[in-house]
Parts: structure tokens; C-alpha cells; sequence
């Protein structure tokens, strides 16, 4: 499947979201390219997976129109995505937040752990939830985590901490940060996600940034 977005050139909304629905239309009927997709295997996969698909998802939650734009900055921008509006120009960084499960060691990067589960499934062997998932001499080694609500509250809010302390050590004065906090509406559906989120955004170190909005499918969070 060919990638058609250029780093660097301006592209509207009803490209992406044409994109989208072709993306799905054709993992649907590929299992295989599917999971290649999750797991980064393709050139693109990665912009796709952790930057357009995260402005998609913004994009849905602000209800922008087809006719606004976005491009996708060249590597070393300082900034990710540059969304074109009618009201003006909107600089964004852009980070994923998957959930951590430790404040250090091998369950702290909520993203390579995420990444793990992504290739064991790709092999075709399971794949638990949580922090047990190693890769030792080659192969991917998953077992179950034991974990409750609270500890799974625990690990969303801390990926969310970090996702932001991650991005603060950038200038981002004048950028909105996006953070596409992956699957955790799920994990937190017996809680009250939106003041979970402002708490955690609140209690994170103090940004430049013009905004933090955070969100997932059907979850949408903005900073006022």
C-alpha cells in the first residue's frame, strides 16, 4: 500500500481520513499487513502510527473540516505537524503515552513494552497485558501481569507525567502538545478520565507549551 503524504508538503483533512478508511478497508482482509503495521515494519508505519494517526484522532475530537490542512515537518523540525486552519496556523508537537509501569527499569517505557506486545502478536504467539513482556537473546518472552483498575490507573498517569516531562525538555513556546494517550480509555473506564487527566497534566512539570490536549478514540481532553 503506498504512503502518500510528504514530509513537508500540505495535504487536507479528507486526504487523511480517505487514507484512513482505505487503511482499514485493506487491514480488515490482511492480517498480516496488519499486524506489520503495528508493529512498525513498514517505511511508514511509524509516521502513521505515533503522528497522522494522532492528528486524526485531534482532528475528530475538534470536528476541524476536510478543507483544513496539515503537514507533516521534515525530521529535526522543532515542530511535528503543522495544522492549517482558518483561523491561523497551529504548530504541534506530538507523543504517544502508553501506560508505565514503573517509575524505572524494565516496565518504565510504556512505548517499548507497547512495541514487544506488537511483535509477539506479529509472530503469532499471545501476548499479555502489562509489564511482563522481555526480549531476551532474540525472542519476545510475554507472561500475565496481575493488575487491578488501581494499578492500571497508576501506570496510565504516570505515562501521561512522562509523557509531558519528555516534551517539556523541548521549547515549546507556541506549539500545542498532543499527546495520544494509546488505549487507555479502555483501562480507565471505570473512573473518570477527564479530571484523571487534568490531574495528571496539572501535577507534571510546567510547560511553554500554548496547550496540551490529550486524547484516545472517543476520549477528548483540552487544557484551557
Amino acid at each position: 500500500m503506498r504512503f502518500p503524504f510528504v514530509r513537508g508538503e500540505a495535504y487536507t483533512l479528507r486526504d487523511l481520513r480517505t487514507f484512513a478508511a482505505e487503511l482499514l478497508a485493506r487491514r480488515q482482509v490482511d492480517p498480516a499487513f496488519s499486524a506489520e503495521l503495528r508493529s512498525n515494519r513498514h517505511s511508514w508505519a511509524k509516521a502513521w502510527n505515533e503522528e497522522l494517526l494522532p492528528v486524526s484522532l485531534y482532528a475528530e475530537g475538534k470536528a476541524l473540516p476536510d478543507e483544513a490542512k496539515f503537514r507533516l515537518m521534515p525530521d529535526g523540525h522543532a515542530t511535528d505537524v503543522e495544522l492549517i486552519l482558518p483561523g491561523g496556523n497551529l504548530a504541534c508537537q506530538v507523543t504517544v503515552a502508553d501506560p508505565s509501569w514503573a517509575d524505572e527499569g524494565p516496565g518504565s517505557s510504556g512505548g517499548y513494552l507497547h512495541h514487544l506486545r506488537m511483535e509477539c502478536l506479529r509472530e503469532g504467539r499471545p501476548a499479555f497485558g502489562g509489564a511482563n513482556v522481555s526480549k531476551t537473546k532474540g525472542r519476545i518472552v510475554s507472561s500475565p501481569h496481575a493488575r487491578d483498575v488501581a494499578g492500571d490507573l497508576v501506570a496510565c498517569r504516570r505515562s501521561l507525567t512522562k509523557a509531558i516531562r519528555r516534551k517539556a525538555v523541548h521549547d515549546g513556546t507556541g506549539c500545542t502538545l498532543l499527546i495520544y494517550a494509546r488505549g487507555q480509555r479502555f483501562l480507565l473506564i471505570d473512573f473518570d478520565m477527564a479530571a484523571l487527566v487534568a490531574e495528571a497534566v496539572r501535577d507534571s512539570a510546567a510547560t511553554n507549551f500554548a496547550s496540551i490536549v490529550v486524547f484516545d478514540n472517543r476520549f477528548f481532553w483540552e487544557s484551557a
